[in-house]
């Protein structure tokens, strides 16, 4: 079986009408690459966060978060304001991809 993709590209040469991108990623805690979460009866949740300034305005054009099994939610706040928040949704069926049991 085959699939093709089709898709438009728009472009300018006007270079004063091109604003520039800066990519950023932003891991938590303290942009630790691995951390462990111990459990604890006592208070079963974890908070993990990560906070910034910029040195300038900018605007968020994309945010995604990442999340591991035992997981309750990630959210984005910009200024303390909420702006979104994802929930886990874990699999329910044994041996289907993207639906795996147990799996998020």
């Amino acid at each position: 079986e085959t699939f093709y993709l089709r898709y438009r590209v728009s472009y300018t040469r006007e270079l004063a009408a091109v604003a520039p991108v800066h990519i950023s990623v932003a891991t938590a805690p303290d942009c630790a690459t691995f951390y462990a979460v111990l459990r604890d009866e006592r208070r079963p949740e974890h908070l993990a966060q990560y906070e910034f300034e910029t040195p300038t305005d900018v605007t968020v054009l994309f945010a995604a978060g990442h999340q591991h099994v035992g997981a309750l939610n990630i959210s984005l706040f910009v200024n303390e304001r909420r702006v979104c928040t994802s929930y886990p949704r874990y699999g329910a069926e044994r041996g289907v991809a993207g639906d795996e049991l147990g799996y998020l």
